[in-house]
């Protein structure tokens, strides 16, 4: 038996300016993870000893940009009602 190639049934992906914001959104939300993740490697109080401040400190920023990062990657469509970006958006598509 010969196939067709998949190719020939894909229908063109049609991308909306919500989309665009949806991927802004996520994009941001993934950056706040990378970026609170790194926070936590061992830099200055490997070398000074162990300071609780700053672990503490430390901790609850981890604790704050882990619950924004997961608002942004599982409630995109909320933060995009929230804060009304789809309002004015006439729905044409970018690509």
């Amino acid at each position: 038996m010969i196939y067709e190639p998949l190719t020939q049934h894909l229908v063109p992906i049609r991308m909306t300016k919500i989309d665009l914001f949806r991927v802004i959104i996520k994009i941001f939300g993934i950056y706040c993870l990378m970026k609170a993740m790194f926070r936590l490697l061992p830099s200055g109080p490997v070398l000074d000893g162990f300071d609780s401040f700053s672990f503490i400190f430390n901790l609850i920023y981890m604790i704050v940009m882990g619950l924004i990062s997961l608002l942004f990657l599982s409630q995109t469509d909320r933060l995009i009602k929230f804060f009304r970006l789809e309002k004015g958006l006439i729905r044409r598509t970018l690509i």
